[in-house]
């Protein structure tokens, strides 16, 4: 490889290659993506709601926060449109790694099961030889590193629950709550709905830590 005529060491080559696929990584959840795991499709409306994570997350993290910030997003796709992928599965890893400081995550699910299997996938990708190759510093603590709840080396951690469930003695940086409503029989319920809506009010909102400290913004 020749770089404005200074020529480099294979070793250096890899480097670089090493340097500039860590920073495409942590330009978006879709840039993740599309860097660790094959065959990731940037559909339209994949990469449009890839901007508003990124967007989101830019306000949430940041302290102060920016003119009209969004801090809240809901999100309605059809089933099997790469909406779980990009955001349950995805966006925590990026948060982790396009942030200077611990991220806490809290990811819910209709229920508990379900919504640790989305930790079982994040922790899957965690440890898989593309991502730990670019991310070494990312490790599972040996201490905590069950499906439903763990923490990483750098201080990041992950938390999951059934909407509903308890989250006592938690606080999240970033909240994901994935399929709350299991089927149309939930849907036409009226007490399940309500039930829900108290445990967001209740439970869920009030989990959530102010912004981070970030002067120069994590992205």
């Amino acid at each position: 490889m020749n770089l404005q005529g200074v020529r480099l060491s294979p070793e250096e080559e890899a480097h670089l290659i090493k340097l500039a696929l860590r920073e495409r990584a942590a330009l978006s959840p879709l840039n993740l993506a599309q860097t660790v795991t094959p065959n990731t499709k940037a559909w339209p409306h994949i990469r449009y709601l890839d901007r508003m994570i990124t967007d989101l997350m830019y306000h949430r993290l940041r302290k102060p926060p920016s003119p009209d910030p969004i801090l809240r997003l809901a999100i309605s796709i059809p089933p099997r449109h790469g909406k779980s992928f990009l955001i349950s599965e995805h966006t925590p890893p990026w948060a982790w790694i396009s942030t200077p400081t611990p991220v806490r995550v809290g990811l819910a699910a209709y229920e508990s099961e379900f919504a640790a299997s989305w930790g079982r996938k994040i922790r899957a990708l965690i440890e898989s030889q593309r991502f730990s190759t670019l991310f070494p510093e990312y490790q599972l603590s040996p201490v905590s590193k069950a499906a439903h709840r763990f923490d990483l080396t750098t201080g990041d951690s992950l938390v999951t629950a059934g909407v509903g469930g308890p989250l006592t003695g938690f606080g999240f940086h970033l909240l994901i709550i994935d399929d709350p409503i299991k089927n149309a029989e939930w849907a036409s319920s009226a007490t399940i709905r309500d039930s829900q809506y108290d445990w967001l009010l209740s439970t869920a909102l009030t989990r959530i830590e102010p912004p981070i400290d970030l002067p120069q913004g994590p992205f």
